[in-house]
Protein backbone atom coordinates (compact mmCIF):
# COMPACT_ATOMS: atom_id res chain seq x y z
CA UNK A 1 0.00 0.00 0.00
CA UNK A 2 1.56 3.26 -0.90
CA UNK A 3 2.23 6.19 1.63
CA UNK A 4 -0.61 8.17 0.06
CA UNK A 5 -3.11 5.94 0.66
CA UNK A 6 -1.99 4.30 4.08
CA UNK A 7 -2.48 8.34 4.83
CA UNK A 8 -6.00 8.85 3.08
CA UNK A 9 -7.16 5.77 4.79
CA UNK A 10 -6.22 6.61 8.42
CA UNK A 11 -7.10 10.08 8.00
CA UNK A 12 -10.82 8.96 6.63
CA UNK A 13 -11.13 7.22 9.53
CA UNK A 14 -10.02 9.26 12.11
CA UNK A 15 -10.90 12.71 11.40
CA UNK A 16 -13.89 12.37 8.47
CA UNK A 17 -15.51 9.52 10.18
CA UNK A 18 -15.14 11.67 13.48
CA UNK A 19 -16.63 14.80 12.17
CA UNK A 20 -19.32 13.02 10.03
CA UNK A 21 -20.60 11.09 13.50
CA UNK A 22 -21.13 14.11 15.73
CA UNK A 23 -22.99 15.72 12.89
CA UNK A 24 -25.41 13.41 12.91
CA UNK A 25 -26.64 13.65 16.92
CA UNK A 26 -27.44 16.98 18.00
CA UNK A 27 -30.78 18.26 19.42
CA UNK A 28 -31.59 22.20 19.29
CA UNK A 29 -34.04 24.37 21.74
CA UNK A 30 -34.47 26.59 18.45
CA UNK A 31 -34.92 30.15 18.32
CA UNK A 32 -34.69 32.65 15.62
CA UNK A 33 -31.69 33.54 15.35
CA UNK A 34 -29.56 36.67 13.43
CA UNK A 35 -26.18 36.42 11.89
CA UNK A 36 -23.83 38.79 13.64
CA UNK A 37 -20.98 40.49 11.29
CA UNK A 38 -20.32 39.78 7.90
CA UNK A 39 -17.02 38.96 6.17
CA UNK A 40 -14.87 40.96 4.70
CA UNK A 41 -10.96 40.71 3.92
CA UNK A 42 -9.15 37.99 5.28
CA UNK A 43 -12.89 36.80 6.90
CA UNK A 44 -14.27 34.79 4.20
CA UNK A 45 -17.35 33.67 6.82
CA UNK A 46 -19.11 34.52 10.08
CA UNK A 47 -20.91 31.87 11.71
CA UNK A 48 -22.66 33.27 14.99
CA UNK A 49 -20.49 36.33 15.27
CA UNK A 50 -17.35 34.14 14.54
CA UNK A 51 -14.81 34.91 12.14
CA UNK A 52 -13.65 32.15 9.80
CA UNK A 53 -10.72 33.19 8.46
CA UNK A 54 -8.84 32.55 4.85
CA UNK A 55 -5.91 31.32 6.97
CA UNK A 56 -8.25 28.57 8.20
CA UNK A 57 -9.98 27.58 5.27
CA UNK A 58 -6.41 27.42 3.22
CA UNK A 59 -5.24 25.24 5.95
CA UNK A 60 -8.44 23.03 5.76
CA UNK A 61 -8.09 22.78 1.70
CA UNK A 62 -4.54 21.40 2.55
CA UNK A 63 -5.66 18.76 4.85
CA UNK A 64 -8.44 17.87 2.82
CA UNK A 65 -5.92 17.45 -0.57
CA UNK A 66 -3.76 15.10 2.26
CA UNK A 67 -6.84 12.89 2.75
CA UNK A 68 -7.16 12.40 -1.37
CA UNK A 69 -3.85 11.24 -1.77
CA UNK A 70 -2.86 14.59 -2.87
CA UNK A 71 1.09 15.64 -1.77
CA UNK A 72 -0.60 19.58 -2.03
CA UNK A 73 -3.66 21.63 -2.39
CA UNK A 74 -4.53 22.00 -6.24
CA UNK A 75 -4.12 25.85 -8.14
CA UNK A 76 -7.07 27.72 -7.07
CA UNK A 77 -9.89 28.15 -9.26
CA UNK A 78 -9.21 24.75 -10.95
CA UNK A 79 -12.46 22.08 -10.41
CA UNK A 80 -10.35 20.23 -8.03
CA UNK A 81 -9.43 22.87 -6.08
CA UNK A 82 -13.30 24.43 -5.78
CA UNK A 83 -14.26 20.85 -4.51
CA UNK A 84 -12.06 20.83 -2.26
CA UNK A 85 -12.45 24.33 -0.87
CA UNK A 86 -16.29 23.48 -0.52
CA UNK A 87 -15.02 20.22 1.67
CA UNK A 88 -12.86 22.39 4.02
CA UNK A 89 -15.52 24.71 4.07
CA UNK A 90 -18.31 22.15 5.53
CA UNK A 91 -15.20 21.00 7.89
CA UNK A 92 -15.29 24.36 9.50
CA UNK A 93 -18.89 24.70 9.51
CA UNK A 94 -19.20 21.23 11.48
CA UNK A 95 -16.75 22.46 13.83
CA UNK A 96 -18.30 26.04 14.42
CA UNK A 97 -22.37 24.98 14.35
CA UNK A 98 -21.36 21.52 16.69
CA UNK A 99 -19.51 23.41 18.78
CA UNK A 100 -21.98 26.48 19.16
CA UNK A 101 -24.47 23.94 19.49
CA UNK A 102 -23.50 22.29 22.74
CA UNK A 103 -22.97 25.68 23.77
CA UNK A 104 -26.17 26.77 23.42
CA UNK A 105 -27.81 23.22 25.16
CA UNK A 106 -24.77 23.66 27.82
CA UNK A 107 -23.09 20.14 27.00
CA UNK A 108 -19.30 19.94 27.74
CA UNK A 109 -16.63 17.39 27.57
CA UNK A 110 -14.17 17.33 29.99
CA UNK A 111 -9.96 17.31 28.54
CA UNK A 112 -9.97 14.08 30.86
CA UNK A 113 -12.90 12.38 28.66
CA UNK A 114 -11.07 13.82 25.54
CA UNK A 115 -7.63 12.36 26.33
CA UNK A 116 -9.43 8.56 27.33
CA UNK A 117 -11.36 8.37 23.61
CA UNK A 118 -8.51 9.52 22.15
CA UNK A 119 -6.28 6.69 23.58
CA UNK A 120 -8.93 4.49 22.81
CA UNK A 121 -8.51 5.60 19.02
CA UNK A 122 -4.90 5.57 18.68
CA UNK A 123 -4.84 2.31 20.16
CA UNK A 124 -7.53 1.11 17.56
CA UNK A 125 -5.67 2.88 14.70
CA UNK A 126 -1.91 2.80 15.42
CA UNK A 127 -1.74 -0.08 17.87
CA UNK A 128 -0.72 1.99 20.47
CA UNK A 129 2.73 2.89 19.35
CA UNK A 130 3.16 6.65 19.78
CA UNK A 131 5.71 6.99 16.65
CA UNK A 132 2.94 5.73 14.60
CA UNK A 133 0.68 8.45 15.49
CA UNK A 134 3.38 11.13 15.54
CA UNK A 135 3.88 10.12 12.09
CA UNK A 136 0.72 10.24 10.70
CA UNK A 137 0.34 13.89 12.70
CA UNK A 138 3.70 14.63 10.36
CA UNK A 139 2.13 13.46 6.90
CA UNK A 140 -1.34 14.30 7.48
CA UNK A 141 -0.98 18.10 8.14
CA UNK A 142 -3.32 17.79 11.39
CA UNK A 143 -2.01 18.59 14.46
CA UNK A 144 -2.84 16.71 18.19
CA UNK A 145 -4.48 19.88 18.42
CA UNK A 146 -6.65 18.97 15.53
CA UNK A 147 -7.77 15.54 16.37
CA UNK A 148 -8.29 16.46 19.83
CA UNK A 149 -11.07 18.87 18.56
CA UNK A 150 -12.55 16.50 16.56
CA UNK A 151 -12.27 13.30 19.15
CA UNK A 152 -14.36 16.49 21.62
CA UNK A 153 -16.85 16.99 19.01
CA UNK A 154 -17.94 13.32 19.20
CA UNK A 155 -17.95 12.81 22.73
CA UNK A 156 -20.40 16.30 22.65
CA UNK A 157 -22.37 14.58 20.25
CA UNK A 158 -22.76 10.94 21.90
CA UNK A 159 -23.59 13.53 24.87
CA UNK A 160 -26.17 15.47 23.11
CA UNK A 161 -27.86 12.55 21.65
CA UNK A 162 -28.10 10.96 25.03
CA UNK A 163 -30.39 14.62 25.61
CA UNK A 164 -32.09 14.31 22.47
CA UNK A 165 -33.39 10.96 23.49
CA UNK A 166 -34.21 12.10 27.40
CA UNK A 167 -36.49 14.87 26.04
CA UNK A 168 -38.07 12.63 23.31
CA UNK A 169 -39.69 10.69 26.49
CA UNK A 170 -39.95 6.88 26.55
CA UNK A 171 -43.49 5.34 25.47
CA UNK A 172 -45.86 4.63 28.58
CA UNK A 173 -47.56 0.83 29.45
CA UNK A 174 -50.85 2.29 28.20
CA UNK A 175 -49.29 3.54 25.17
CA UNK A 176 -47.95 0.02 24.33
CA UNK A 177 -51.59 -1.58 25.53
CA UNK A 178 -53.16 0.58 22.68
CA UNK A 179 -50.47 -0.88 20.08
CA UNK A 180 -51.13 -4.12 21.30
CA UNK A 181 -54.94 -4.14 20.83
CA UNK A 182 -55.02 -1.88 17.63
CA UNK A 183 -52.57 -4.58 16.12
CA UNK A 184 -53.17 -7.65 17.42
CA UNK A 185 -53.05 -9.62 14.61
CA UNK A 186 -49.25 -8.98 14.30
CA UNK A 187 -49.01 -11.01 17.37
CA UNK A 188 -50.75 -13.94 16.75
CA UNK A 189 -49.57 -17.74 16.25
CA UNK A 190 -50.61 -19.68 13.26
CA UNK A 191 -51.82 -23.14 13.48
CA UNK A 192 -49.76 -25.53 13.32
CA UNK A 193 -48.50 -28.96 13.43
CA UNK A 194 -45.99 -31.69 14.08
CA UNK A 195 -46.07 -34.19 11.56
CA UNK A 196 -44.21 -37.42 10.50
CA UNK A 197 -43.98 -38.12 6.64
CA UNK A 198 -42.59 -40.76 3.89
CA UNK A 199 -42.12 -39.37 0.28
CA UNK A 200 -41.13 -41.54 -2.69
CA UNK A 201 -41.82 -40.53 -6.15
CA UNK A 202 -42.71 -44.31 -6.57
CA UNK A 203 -45.79 -45.01 -5.01
CA UNK A 204 -45.39 -48.78 -4.36
CA UNK A 205 -42.84 -47.57 -1.63
CA UNK A 206 -45.24 -45.17 -0.25
CA UNK A 207 -47.51 -47.75 -0.14
CA UNK A 208 -45.21 -50.08 1.54
CA UNK A 209 -44.32 -47.37 4.23
CA UNK A 210 -47.99 -47.31 5.07
CA UNK A 211 -48.40 -50.80 5.20
CA UNK A 212 -45.15 -51.34 7.55
CA UNK A 213 -46.75 -48.38 9.56
CA UNK A 214 -50.39 -49.33 9.75
CA UNK A 215 -48.92 -52.23 12.51
CA UNK A 216 -46.22 -50.44 13.95
CA UNK A 217 -46.63 -46.42 13.88
CA UNK A 218 -44.12 -46.20 16.65
CA UNK A 219 -41.57 -44.12 16.60
CA UNK A 220 -39.22 -46.51 16.51
CA UNK A 221 -40.52 -48.04 13.50
CA UNK A 222 -40.77 -44.82 12.31
CA UNK A 223 -37.44 -44.24 12.12
CA UNK A 224 -36.82 -47.56 10.31
CA UNK A 225 -39.44 -47.07 7.71
CA UNK A 226 -38.19 -43.08 6.71
CA UNK A 227 -35.03 -44.51 6.47
CA UNK A 228 -36.22 -47.78 4.09
CA UNK A 229 -38.53 -46.38 1.94
CA UNK A 230 -38.80 -42.10 2.17
CA UNK A 231 -36.40 -39.70 -0.10
CA UNK A 232 -37.64 -36.31 2.23
CA UNK A 233 -34.64 -34.33 4.06
CA UNK A 234 -36.57 -36.04 7.06
CA UNK A 235 -36.47 -39.61 6.35
CA UNK A 236 -33.13 -39.76 9.26
CA UNK A 237 -35.29 -38.80 11.90
CA UNK A 238 -38.14 -40.78 11.47
CA UNK A 239 -39.90 -38.61 9.02
CA UNK A 240 -40.40 -35.74 11.68
CA UNK A 241 -41.62 -32.46 10.97
CA UNK A 242 -42.41 -30.11 13.34
CA UNK A 243 -44.67 -26.76 13.53
CA UNK A 244 -45.97 -27.11 10.13
CA UNK A 245 -47.90 -24.00 9.14
CA UNK A 246 -50.78 -23.99 6.27
CA UNK A 247 -49.66 -24.02 3.28
CA UNK A 248 -46.03 -25.47 3.69
CA UNK A 249 -47.31 -28.39 1.44
CA UNK A 250 -49.17 -27.60 -2.15
CA UNK A 251 -53.01 -28.97 -2.19
CA UNK A 252 -54.39 -31.09 -1.50
CA UNK A 253 -52.01 -32.31 0.81
CA UNK A 254 -52.24 -29.30 2.40
CA UNK A 255 -55.95 -29.98 3.31
CA UNK A 256 -55.74 -33.57 4.21
CA UNK A 257 -52.71 -32.35 6.42
CA UNK A 258 -54.80 -30.01 8.33
CA UNK A 259 -58.02 -31.29 8.54
CA UNK A 260 -56.34 -34.92 9.92
CA UNK A 261 -56.92 -36.40 13.55
CA UNK A 262 -54.00 -36.97 15.34
CA UNK A 263 -52.63 -40.47 15.00
CA UNK A 264 -54.21 -40.46 11.90
CA UNK A 265 -52.02 -42.22 9.03
CA UNK A 266 -52.80 -41.32 5.52
CA UNK A 267 -51.12 -42.06 2.22
CA UNK A 268 -50.48 -42.49 -0.57
CA UNK A 269 -51.66 -38.86 -1.26
CA UNK A 270 -50.11 -37.44 -4.82
CA UNK A 271 -48.19 -34.16 -4.61
CA UNK A 272 -45.90 -32.06 -7.01
CA UNK A 273 -42.92 -34.83 -7.69
CA UNK A 274 -43.71 -37.88 -6.26
CA UNK A 275 -46.05 -39.59 -3.50
CA UNK A 276 -46.57 -38.71 0.48
CA UNK A 277 -47.78 -40.68 3.42
CA UNK A 278 -48.52 -38.86 6.56
CA UNK A 279 -49.58 -39.15 10.49
CA UNK A 280 -49.99 -36.28 12.47
CA UNK A 281 -48.40 -35.88 16.19
CA UNK A 282 -49.67 -32.90 17.63
CA UNK A 283 -52.35 -30.28 16.83
CA UNK A 284 -51.95 -26.31 17.81
CA UNK A 285 -54.12 -24.51 17.61
CA UNK A 286 -53.81 -20.44 16.12
CA UNK A 287 -53.37 -18.18 19.53
CA UNK A 288 -52.08 -14.83 20.26
CA UNK A 289 -48.78 -13.91 22.24
CA UNK A 290 -49.59 -12.35 25.77
CA UNK A 291 -49.41 -8.66 25.98
CA UNK A 292 -47.27 -9.23 29.00
CA UNK A 293 -44.67 -11.25 27.02
CA UNK A 294 -44.49 -8.29 24.40
CA UNK A 295 -45.09 -5.16 26.19
CA UNK A 296 -41.39 -4.31 27.10
CA UNK A 297 -40.57 -5.05 22.85
CA UNK A 298 -43.50 -2.93 22.19
CA UNK A 299 -42.77 0.11 24.72
CA UNK A 300 -39.36 -0.22 23.14
CA UNK A 301 -39.83 0.21 20.06
CA UNK A 302 -42.23 2.58 20.19
CA UNK A 303 -39.68 4.49 21.92
CA UNK A 304 -37.36 4.20 19.35
CA UNK A 305 -40.00 5.47 17.05
CA UNK A 306 -40.97 8.83 19.24
CA UNK A 307 -36.54 9.05 19.04
CA UNK A 308 -36.88 8.80 15.42
CA UNK A 309 -39.38 11.51 14.53
CA UNK A 310 -38.12 13.90 17.12
CA UNK A 311 -34.75 13.79 15.43
CA UNK A 312 -35.51 13.90 11.83
CA UNK A 313 -37.80 17.31 12.56
CA UNK A 314 -34.45 18.51 13.85
CA UNK A 315 -32.89 17.62 11.56
CA UNK A 316 -34.03 20.56 9.31
CA UNK A 317 -34.83 23.11 12.25
CA UNK A 318 -30.82 22.61 13.18
CA UNK A 319 -29.55 23.33 9.62
CA UNK A 320 -31.99 26.70 9.32
CA UNK A 321 -30.62 27.55 12.66
CA UNK A 322 -27.50 27.90 11.50
CA UNK A 323 -27.77 28.68 8.32
CA UNK A 324 -29.61 31.87 9.26
CA UNK A 325 -26.44 32.53 11.46
CA UNK A 326 -23.58 31.96 9.06
CA UNK A 327 -22.99 34.38 6.07
CA UNK A 328 -20.36 34.25 3.72
CA UNK A 329 -18.13 35.87 0.81
CA UNK A 330 -19.08 35.73 -2.52
CA UNK A 331 -15.75 33.50 -3.01
CA UNK A 332 -16.72 31.21 -0.35
CA UNK A 333 -20.56 30.61 -0.98
CA UNK A 334 -21.86 26.82 -0.54
CA UNK A 335 -25.12 26.03 0.32
CA UNK A 336 -25.05 26.63 4.31
CA UNK A 337 -24.71 30.20 3.79
CA UNK A 338 -27.47 32.47 4.73
CA UNK A 339 -26.15 34.51 1.92
CA UNK A 340 -26.64 31.53 -0.74
CA UNK A 341 -28.73 30.84 -3.52
CA UNK A 342 -28.56 28.22 -5.91
CA UNK A 343 -29.66 28.30 -9.44
CA UNK A 344 -30.58 25.43 -11.63
CA UNK A 345 -28.21 24.81 -14.36
CA UNK A 346 -31.27 24.47 -16.52
CA UNK A 347 -32.51 27.51 -15.78
CA UNK A 348 -32.07 30.18 -18.33
CA UNK A 349 -31.76 34.10 -17.39
CA UNK A 350 -34.74 34.86 -18.91
CA UNK A 351 -36.63 32.24 -16.67
CA UNK A 352 -35.18 33.70 -14.24
CA UNK A 353 -36.56 37.18 -14.72
CA UNK A 354 -39.74 36.35 -15.60
CA UNK A 355 -41.32 32.87 -14.43
CA UNK A 356 -39.02 31.73 -11.95
CA UNK A 357 -36.72 28.49 -11.82
CA UNK A 358 -38.15 25.58 -10.44
CA UNK A 359 -36.73 25.04 -6.29
CA UNK A 360 -33.55 23.06 -6.24
CA UNK A 361 -33.90 19.85 -3.93
CA UNK A 362 -30.46 19.42 -1.83
CA UNK A 363 -30.37 16.14 -1.17
CA UNK A 364 -30.11 14.37 2.32
CA UNK A 365 -28.32 11.02 1.56
CA UNK A 366 -25.29 10.04 3.50
CA UNK A 367 -21.90 11.58 2.21
CA UNK A 368 -18.44 11.49 2.35
CA UNK A 369 -17.30 13.16 5.55
CA UNK A 370 -17.26 17.06 5.89
CA UNK A 371 -19.14 17.18 2.01
CA UNK A 372 -22.57 18.80 1.22
CA UNK A 373 -24.67 18.49 4.42
CA UNK A 374 -24.09 18.05 8.32
CA UNK A 375 -27.04 16.26 9.26
CA UNK A 376 -28.51 13.40 7.17
CA UNK A 377 -31.34 11.12 7.20
CA UNK A 378 -32.13 7.36 6.76
CA UNK A 379 -34.44 6.43 3.85
CA UNK A 380 -37.61 4.44 4.83
CA UNK A 381 -40.42 4.58 7.27
CA UNK A 382 -40.13 4.51 10.58
CA UNK A 383 -39.60 1.85 12.48
CA UNK A 384 -42.53 0.24 14.09
CA UNK A 385 -43.43 -3.15 16.40
CA UNK A 386 -43.29 -5.95 14.83
CA UNK A 387 -45.23 -9.11 16.09
CA UNK A 388 -43.85 -12.89 16.34
CA UNK A 389 -42.34 -13.97 13.34
CA UNK A 390 -41.79 -10.36 11.07
CA UNK A 391 -38.24 -9.50 9.99
CA UNK A 392 -36.59 -7.46 12.59
CA UNK A 393 -34.25 -5.83 10.19
CA UNK A 394 -36.55 -2.84 9.45
CA UNK A 395 -35.56 0.33 8.92
CA UNK A 396 -33.13 1.50 12.08
CA UNK A 397 -33.62 5.09 13.90
CA UNK A 398 -31.43 7.93 12.43
CA UNK A 399 -27.71 7.11 13.89
CA UNK A 400 -23.79 7.53 12.95
CA UNK A 401 -23.01 5.04 9.89
CA UNK A 402 -20.77 2.90 11.12
CA UNK A 403 -21.30 3.55 15.14
CA UNK A 404 -18.53 5.31 15.73
CA UNK A 405 -14.82 5.60 15.00
CA UNK A 406 -14.19 2.30 12.70
CA UNK A 407 -11.38 0.61 13.39
CA UNK A 408 -7.89 0.50 11.85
Amino acid sequence: MSKASSLSGRTALIVGGSVLLVALVLWAALTEPSAKGSPSGDVVAVVNGQDVTRAEVDRAVAQAAKRQGLDEAPAPNSPQYDALRDQAMNDLFDLYWIEGEAEDLGVTVSEREVTDRLDQVKEQQFEGDPAKYEKFLETSGYTDEDIRRRVALQLLAQKIQAKVNEDAGQASEEDAFKYYEANLASFEQPASRDIRVIFNEDRAKVAAAVAALESDDSPENWDKVAAEYSTDPSKDSGGVRTGVTEGTFSEPLNFRIFNADTGELEGPVAATGGFYAFQVDKITEKSAQPFDEVSEQIRQQLTAQVQQEAFASFLADYRDKWTQITVCSDDFLIDRCRNFELVPAECTEQQLATTGCPPVVISSSPATPGSILPFVTTQGKPQRPHGPGEDEATAPAPSFPGGGIPPG
